[in-house]
């Protein structure tokens, strides 16, 4: 895995396109336009959290923060969208062990929405291609050792459901209604 550190920024090479990781704010009015300009764009909202802002009893407002990977070549158009929705973003920094987590699960998003049945880990393995066409872990047999902590975590940031079958554990990406 690649990294080009410039100051305050950290670009993740995938393949031929560069992403970033990106903190989203902005009150809750329209966010759906960034989720779906995001998606359309081939990026991931990794996770969204939304709150209210208050001072003593009284509420001011509500917030709401997404943590995003969108490709590079994109974020010009998304700051410009992002201020007509009257937000905001911030580039964030990871060491390379989240920076390597992170992509695993661009990887395993990407997988399971051309595969939308429900998998154990050992087929959503075997579905993952060495190397795969992110070029992630360079053949390396590490690249999928946080799978399980990995396809745990995308169930908690509700990307992914999660199944008991007959004792075995199965996943699928999420399906919205």
């Amino acid at each position: 895995m690649t990294f080009i550190v410039e100051p305050h920024t950290r670009y993740i090479i995938m393949g031929i396109g560069m992403y970033k990781i990106i903190l989203f704010s902005g009150g809750p009015y329209r966010f759906e336009e960034f989720e779906e300009y995001v998606e359309d764009i081939g990026g991931l909202v990794l996770k969204k959290d939304r709150f209210n802002v208050s001072r003593g009893e009284y509420f001011l407002a509500e917030e709401v923060k997404a943590l995003t990977i969108i490709p590079e070549e994109e974020e010009e158009q998304l700051k410009t969208l992002v201020t007509g929705i009257k937000g905001f973003i911030q580039e964030l920094s990871f060491d390379e062990d989240q920076e390597r987590r992170i992509l695993l699960c661009i990887l395993l998003h990407d997988s399971l929405t051309r595969n939308p049945q429900w998998m154990g880990e050992e087929e959503i393995e075997e579905k993952l291609i060495c190397p795969c066409e992110i070029k992630f872990c360079e053949n390396s047999p590490e690249c999928f050792s946080d799978l399980s902590r990995v396809l745990d975590a995308m169930v908690e940031m509700e990307l992914l459901e999660k199944r008991d079958n007959k004792g075995a554990t199965e996943y699928r990406k999420k399906i919205i209604h």
